[in-house]
């Protein structure tokens, strides 16, 4: 059954969030999973931003950005929705979220990597304006390939993505 996306709200995570952070990590990916270690590194040192998407008070989603000073490029590590609430558009609204905190940070393009095998989420993505830019191969821990795409983004293209979902938790 799919999220009803009015009632979901997006926050930052903060360190009280690394057990439902690791455990929707562990529902949504087979492998190259984010550790608890990992996650409490995103949230108190790297130059990241952990965002969480909340459903009636239950994490259902979350998203990870990493910036890099000075440059105009934000990579989207992952993001993740519970499989049980997949189809209910959580992924939009994580992505547009991201996007607009790149926007803020004065980034003018994302990149992210995805499973070259992963047909679902390149469509996702390619729906959005991400396009192709190259392969990486050898990628996952798996030996699977993965796909480098980006996207060029625009303040107002962010906006517009935002207010087409509707408003959105602090």
């Amino acid at each position: 059954m799919a999220t009803a996306v009015s009632s979901t709200t997006v926050r930052s995570a903060t360190l009280s969030d690394l057990r439902a952070l690791v455990y929707l990590e562990h529902l949504g990916f087979e492998s190259d999973r984010f550790t608890l270690r990992r996650y409490r590194y995103l949230l108190t040192r790297a130059n990241a931003t952990t965002l969480l998407a909340e459903h009636r008070d239950r994490v259902v989603g979350a998203a990870v950005m990493a910036w890099r000073r000075g440059s105009v490029v934000g990579r989207l590590y992952n993001i993740v929705v519970d499989p049980s609430q997949q189809g209910g558009g959580l992924g939009s609204i994580l992505l547009a979220a991201c996007e607009r905190h790149a926007v803020e940070r004065g980034c003018q393009r994302i990149h992210l990597e995805v499973r070259q095998d992963n047909a679902n989420a390149i469509a996702f993505y390619e729906r959005r304006g991400y396009q192709v830019i190259g392969s990486r191969p050898d990628f996952y821990t798996d030996g699977s390939a993965a796909l480098a795409m980006a996207k060029q983004l625009s303040p107002s293209g962010a906006l517009s993505a935002l207010m087409a979902i509707g408003p959105l938790g602090s």
